[in-house]
């Protein structure tokens, strides 16, 4: 997840010199909030990636599912 958030911080400056649309302070959560069921829709649903094949990596994507979905998205706001 450091990773991933570590990207996003990477982009976000450049992103929210344009965002007109929508107050800079609602973005995050709007943005966050599907993220933890999009990782396990990709990992135990329909449409599996294919790429991740391992159970030690599935259970990966599920605790950073699960720790982002616990709290771990409101990060995106204070870093």
């Amino acid at each position: 997840m450091d990773a991933f958030l570590a990207c996003f911080n990477t982009m976000r400056p450049s992103y929210l010199q344009q965002v007109d649309r929508e107050e800079k302070g609602d973005l995050a959560p709007r943005t966050a909030s599907p993220l933890p069921a999009l990782f396990l829709a990709r990992i135990d649903r329909k449409s599996p990636v294919e790429y991740i094949t391992r159970n030690t990596e599935k259970d990966k994507v599920r605790r950073c599912a699960r720790d982002w979905r616990l709290g771990a998205a409101q990060r995106l706001l204070l870093e």
